[in-house]
Parts: structure tokens; C-alpha cells; sequence
């Protein structure tokens, strides 16, 4: 046996070895959760807005779906939940003109500094601005039957309104 062929030999069994090892220490948790059964147990299903969420300006001088892009919004929601956490991420159709240069708010993130749910959908303020006085507040209205849901984003100052369509990501 030559030395190459003895090296993959012992490589293969170091190999072998250790995914039966491993394979032994996560036997306990499902591969399909990763959640011991008594984490399982204590899982809260996720709410209605769980979820990804492109919101997509609705402006005529927008054409391709990527000039209509205005926020990714980032939803953690528990069933049953009147508030979630909601990650936000600023994009170009945000700024007046959309067809005009990027502003300071193109690439803006962060985390809403409140959120409510209710039956008539979930609201937001988020900071997308750097003049804290000047938040934006978003309302996101579920949809109606066969219909996409929508969104509505206002300066508190009531200077910027936007109408947005509002689209679940895989």
C-alpha cells in the first residue's frame, strides 16, 4: 500500500468516525426543527405578518420592479400578538423624485421604534430619516380577499404619502 493510499484510508475512517460520533450527540432533536421536544412544546406558531416583505412603491414613472423597490421590511410575529419586531431596509423609490438621484435615505436601516397589530393590520414607526422628529409612520393593511396586500407610509409632518403594494417573500 503506498503512503497516498493509506493517508485517504485513515482520512476516510477519521471521516466515518466522526459523523457517527456527531451523529450521536444530535440524535435528540428532529433534523427537520432542530428543537429538543421540550423547546417544541413551548414554540409559539408564527402570527399572520411572520415574514418577509417587500414593499414596492406605486408610481407610474416606475417601470421595472426593481425602481419600485421602497422598503424590505423583516417581520417576527407570534400568533395572537398585538406587536412584533419589525427589521426595516430603506430603498430608492422612497426618494422624491423616484426617477431622480438616490437620497440619504437610500440603504437607511434599522428596527421600528414601535409596532401594533390590530384587525385592520399592522402599524409602524420607523425612523428612516436622520431628523428623529421626522419619523415615518407605516400602516400595512392586510389583504382582502384575492387581492395583494398594500401599505401606507407617512412623514409625521405629513410632507411625504406614499401608497405601496406590499408583497410576501418566499
Amino acid at each position: 500500500m503506498s503512503t497516498g493510499e493509506g493517508l485517504r484510508r485513515s482520512g476516510l475512517a477519521i471521516g466515518i468516525g466522526l459523523s457517527l460520533l456527531l451523529g450521536r450527540t444530535t440524535h435528540a432533536e428532529p433534523p427537520d426543527t432542530m428543537l429538543s421536544a421540550e423547546e417544541a412544546a413551548q414554540a409559539v406558531p408564527a402570527g399572520f405578518w411572520q415574514g418577509n416583505w417587500l414593499l414596492r412603491r406605486d408610481d407610474a414613472r416606475l417601470t421595472t420592479l426593481g425602481a419600485q423597490r421602497a422598503l424590505t421590511l423583516a417581520i417576527f410575529h407570534d400568533q395572537g400578538s398585538p406587536t412584533a419586531e419589525v427589521d426595516w431596509l430603506a430603498d430608492r423609490a422612497l426618494c422624491e423624485p423616484p426617477t431622480g438621484e438616490p437620497c440619504e435615505w437610500v440603504g437607511a436601516s434599522g428596527s421600528a421604534s414601535a409596532v401594533a397589530i390590530t384587525p385592520q393590520g399592522l402599524y409602524a414607526a420607523l425612523r428612516v430619516s436622520v431628523d428623529d422628529s421626522d419619523p415615518f409612520f407605516l400602516h400595512l393593511v392586510p389583504p382582502a380577499e384575492g387581492r395583494e396586500a398594500t401599505a401606507l407610509l407617512l412623514s409625521a409632518r405629513g410632507d411625504s404619502r406614499l401608497r405601496l403594494r406590499a408583497q410576501r417573500q418566499p
